[in-house]
Order: structure tokens, then sequence, then C-alpha cells
């Protein structure tokens, strides 16, 4: 299916494409036939017109041979009186230091029997250096500021077109130039010769072409960079905004120089420094671009060794003077043709990889290339005809806006397929958030459950329900905590004999008393929230009096002896206990099977005075054993009174 997608975009933005041509073909009115180079030839110096026709020959390149003063910037007039002293110089003429070191030339063509009543116009190819162009004794053209003194020359960049208008038959041009903003001089590319209306056309359409082309590319470049900044995981925005704004650079110094027709007073030198850029960045930035988009396919170290070569480049470019890295030309032109061979293998094998929407990033880097080398060769002087290089950047620029629309609506494909992976997740997630919750809410009320069941054991006594001893401290202390002055009494109750009636009765008669005991404490403790009973160990119950004074507590004390003593328990099983020893006679009378028992209590109050928690149970558990041994005495004497 993302083939599909892929190829149908494809052949939609191809025929998109060709109907904007088609729209600006319709709109310029401009005839794209092919060029023929006329065979006309300078020779000594003198062009011969009579054979040319400008309204239907193609325009006329003034090349050849040409006559040359080396090392002199001569006016019309001089080079009239000199012209038998100049030399033959075959254009163009380029100067290659080392050697002679030469600054300054002047160039002169006489021009015969050129056409009557018509106007012409001539295209200055841009020549790199400083130059001033007289038409016999008319300037018509200049570039820079030509000088034989370094400190005075100035240079410039952009073609020139010139309005000639009509000529005489017989005119001579002269041509002055100086080099002292590069490190090669003379003149890369002949002056052409064609009808004014031609040049208008070609002006026309040229110029507006690149305007387009770098309002697009800056438009795209800074957007694209602000994205980047809103989202810094896409390195591919970085790449492809700063592609775009250097080929906005480079297009706007090269050619018809947009910069310098939109700006009259932009710097010569940070234009040449923008062109030089151009080549020395553009294609590695490409290259990482696509390194970016395909991060699987493309892991090339040497785009790496590609992108720190040109960061050195372009700060040795903005650093140092223009006529020590225009030395660099044909270096940098070597780099950019083997960047862009490295380009032409990666898309290739991306290609047949048939990766997303390659061939529309196939067709528009084609035209890009092919613009890049047109120009390329017609710079070197390897073919003739004029640069297409703007026309391909704009279709480059339309193509990756294609590209990018397809992108971005792979992306969104892949959103809403993982947002219905994520939704059809969710569902399942909820389903299982339901059962684990169901579950779960079950284990949590087992959990309660089994922790009140816990807490129950651990506060309070299992077999009378009373307080524990550790739950009954803890809980005296936190009120003393809260109420350290308040005046309180502690009551121990201990079962007499309570070993012997385990022996005697069993373990389960023998806490059936406990229990009783248990009772007989609730109830004294009835309605009053300030008592509270514990059971704190074995046979022994404790009971705490808030707000109680020792006099309250005693008589409490013995309110639970006496009830306890009334506490009428029925034994198991008939059990004579005539057999008992005296000294265990208090405990029961068994002749209707009903059994008593008796405790002993101990009574400790604060008495208004702060006390130790730990030192009133003492004082407490020690009258317990006080009482318990004044008890048994006074028992022992009364049964030998009566004997």
């Amino acid at each position: 299916m993302q083939y599909r997608m892929d190829r149908g975009l494809f052949s939609n933005f191809v025929y998109i494409l060709l109907l904007l041509l088609a729209g600006i073909l319709l709109l310029l009115n401009i005839d794209f036939a092919p060029e023929k180079e006329l065979r006309i030839k300078s020779e000594q110096g003198e062009m011969e017109l009579a054979f040319w026709y400008p309204e239907s020959s193609p325009p006329l390149k003034l090349k050849n041979a040409w006559l040359g003063f080396p090392d002199q910037l001569l006016t019309p007039s001089e080079v009239e009186n000199s012209v038998q002293s100049a030399t033959v110089v075959y254009f163009p003429n380029v100067w290659q230091p080392p050697g002679p070191r030469r600054h300054v030339m002047t160039y002169t063509l006489l021009l015969k029997h050129v056409p009557a009543d018509i106007k012409l116009g001539l295209k200055i190819p841009e020549i790199k250096n400083s130059f001033r162009l007289f038409l016999n004794e008319r300037e018509i053209a200049v570039g820079g500021f030509p000088s034989n003194d370094i400190s005075h020359s100035k240079g410039y960049f952009g073609d020139r077109i010139v309005g000639l208008g009509v000529l005489p038959s017989e005119v001579r041009l002269t041509l002055q130039v100086s080099n002292f903003g590069h490190s090669r001089g003379g003149v890369h590319g002949a002056p052409v010769l064609a009808t004014q209306e031609h040049w208008t056309h070609y002006y026309r359409f040229n110029i507006l072409v690149e305007c387009v082309v770098i309002s697009l590319a800056l438009i795209a470049g800074f957007l694209m960079l602000f994205e980047y900044y809103l989202v810094p995981e896409h390195k591919e925005l970085l790449w492809i905004s700063l592609f775009s704004l250097v080929l906005a650079g480079y297009i706007g110094t090269s050619g018809l120089g947009s910069f310098a027709t939109l700006m009259p007073r932009f710097p010569w030198e940070l234009g040449v420094r923008l062109e030089y850029i151009g080549f020395a960045t553009a294609i590695p930035l490409f290259l990482n671009w696509l390194a970016s988009l395909y991060k699987q396919d493309i892991q090339y170290r040497v785009i790496r060794w590609c992108s720190w070569v040109s960061l050195a480049l372009t700060f040795y470019i903005m650093l140092t003077p223009s006529n020590l890295f225009t030395g660099l030309l044909y270096g940098l032109l070597a780099y950019m043709c083997a960047c862009i061979a490295l380009a032409a293998w990666m898309m290739f094998t991306l290609f047949l990889r048939n990766r997303s929407g390659i061939r529309v990033l196939v067709f528009g880097a084609s035209a890009l290339m092919i613009g890049i080398f047109h120009d390329l060769m017609i710079f070197l002087g390897v073919i003739q005809g004029v640069g297409v290089l703007g026309f391909c950047v704009l279709v480059f620029l339309v193509s990756q806006l294609g590209f990018l629309t397809f992108y971005r609506t792979q992306e969104q494909i892949r959103i809403l397929d993982l947002n219905t992976s994520l939704q059809d997740t969710a569902v399942a997630l909820k389903t299982q958030i339901d059962v684990r919750s169901h579950d779960l809410e079950f284990r949590t009320a087992e959990l309660e459950q089994c922790k009140e069941k816990c807490q129950h054991l651990l506060n309070e006594d299992e077999l009378t329900g009373l307080m524990n001893r550790h739950h009954f401290l803890d809980l005296i202390e936190r009120r003393l905590e809260r109420t350290p002055r308040l005046g309180f009494s502690l009551i121990i109750v201990d079962i007499d004999h309570y070993k012997l009636i385990v022996d005697l009765h069993g373990r389960e008669f023998a806490e059936s008393i406990l229990q009783k005991m248990a009772k007989i404490l609730e109830i004294a403790c009835d309605n009053h929230f300030d008592r509270i009973p514990a059971r704190y160990g074995g046979d022994e119950f404790i009971l705490w009096l808030g707000r109680s004074d020792p006099k309250e507590a005693e008589a409490i004390a013995r309110d639970i002896r006496l009830s306890a003593a009334r506490m009428q328990i029925t034994l198991p099983s008939s059990v004579a206990l005539s057999s008992m020893s005296p000294s265990t006679s208090v405990l029961s009378n068994t002749s209707h099977e009903q059994y008593h028992f008796t405790v002993s209590t101990g009574v400790a109050s604060t008495d208004g005075v702060m006390r130790d928690l730990n030192a009133l149970l003492a004082e407490a558990a020690d009258s317990v054993h006080i009482n318990r041994m004044r008890r048994s005495k006074k028992t022992s004497n009364m049964q030998g009174a009566r004997k």
C-alpha cells in the first residue's frame, strides 16, 4: 500500500509540475529553442559582422582573437594610439599566478559592418574582477572599480546586461580589467551581442526565476529552521533548512546577481564569500539531509568527513582575504563533483531499495544536479549555452515541497496507526484493569478482614475480650502524654490459688473463672468512660481509673472483691473437696456443686503528684501481695479460734 501511495503521489506531482512549467512558458512567452553558436570569429582584434542578422541569428559571442595590453589600463584614445604595439589575446583569457604577476589588463576589439537600424544589447558575463567597458569613447558598463592601485580597487559579482541602442557601422570595444580581489585575473567568459529585445526577455525570465527561487529558499529555510527549534529531535529539518539558505545565497550571488540587483549596496566581499560557501557546503548539507531521512540505509563515515571538510572550508572562506580563498576555485569544484557523485550513488541505492518517497526526491535532486553540472560545464568552457541553475533549483524546491508533503503524510499515517494501536491496547488494558480491580477489591476486603482480625488479636485478649497488656499500657501512655497532670489510680486484681484450680478442675474450668472475672470488671466500668479494664497476664487483671482519688479506688477494689466472692460457678461434675487442706477451704463448699472463688486486689494512686506509670504498677503489684498475706493470716487466726 505504501508503494502504491508513493507511485501515485509521484505521478500527480509530475502532472502538477508540468502544468506549472506550461503556465510559466505561456506567461513569459519564452522560446526555449536550443541556441546554436554562430561561427563568426575575431581575427587580429577585428570581427566582421556583415553576415550576422540579429533578428534571425542567435546571440553572437565576441571571442577568439582580441588585442591586449598586459599590465596597462588604457583609455580608448590611448588604445587607438597604441594599437600597433598590442599583443594578440584569445578570449576568454584567464591569468593564473604564479609567474609574472599581472594585476591589470586592457583588451580591445573592433567591430565592423554592425547591422544598422537595430537596437542591440550586450551581456557581460561575470568577470570576477573589476572592469570597465567602453564603446568607442563612451563608457557603457562598469563592475567594481578597476585601478592600478590595490587600495583603490573594488570587486563586484553578477552578470551585466547593457543596452547599446543603434550602433554605427564600425565601433571599438575597450575593456579594462584588474584582479586585486581574486587570485586569478582576466576574463572568464566572452561578452555576448544580441538584440535588445532578446536581452529584455532573457533578463525578465532569469531575474524572475532567481527572485522566486531565492524567496522560496529563504522562506523554506527559515520556516524549517524554526520548526527544528520547536522539535529538535528532527535533525533532517536542520540540514534541509541550512541547504535551502545556502542555495539562496549562491543563487543570489551568481547568474544575474539578484542580491546586487535588488540591493545595489550589497557588499561585494560578502557576495563572493556566499558563492564560494555554496561550492563548499551545499552538496554536503544535502548528503546529511539524506542520511538523517534514511538512517538505516545510509551510514557512510565519509559523510561525516565531508561535513568536517566543509566546515573547515567555510571558516577559511569567511576569515581569509578574497585573493586567497578564490584560489581554491578548481579545488572546490572538484570537491563538489565528488560530493555530487556520492549523493547520486546514495539516491541510486535508495531507489533500488524502493524506499518511501524516493521517486519525488530523486526527481528534484536530479534536476538540481543537472543544473549544477550544466553551469559548471559552461563556466569551464566545455559547452555553450544559457545557465539553467535557477530554474533547476526551482524544480528542486517544488519537488521537495511534494516530498515533505509525502513525508508528513506518512508521519500522519503512522501516527493514526499508532493511535489506533494505542486505543486497542487501551481497551485491552482497561479490561485487564477492571478484572484486576475486581480481584484487588476482593483481596482488599479479605485483607481488611484479616487486618481487623489481627488488630483484634493484637489489641484484645482472645479469652476474655478485654484489652491485653500491651494495648492497655500503650493506650494509658498516650493518654498521659496528652494530659500529663491527670490524677488516676490503678487496681490490679489477682485470682487466688488459680494454679490449684487448674490442677483440680482443669484448664477449661479455670478459663471460665477468668471470663467471669472479666464480666465483673466490665460491670464495674459500665457507663464510665474514664475506667479501662484489661487482662494484665495469666490470672491478673488491671483496671485504670481516671480522675479518681485513693479512697474511691479502694472502694471500687472492695466492690470487686465482694462481687467475685458472691459469684457462683457450677462445677462440671460433683467433686468432694473435703479432702482439701485447710489452706484451701476458702476455695469452695461443694455440697450443692457450686464453686466460689476469691480475688486479691492492689491499689496505687498518683494522689495529685506526677508519678511514673511503671512505679505505680510496681506499687499496685506489691499491694496485691501484701493484701493476700494479710487475708491469709486473718483466715489462719479465725480457724485457730474455732478449734
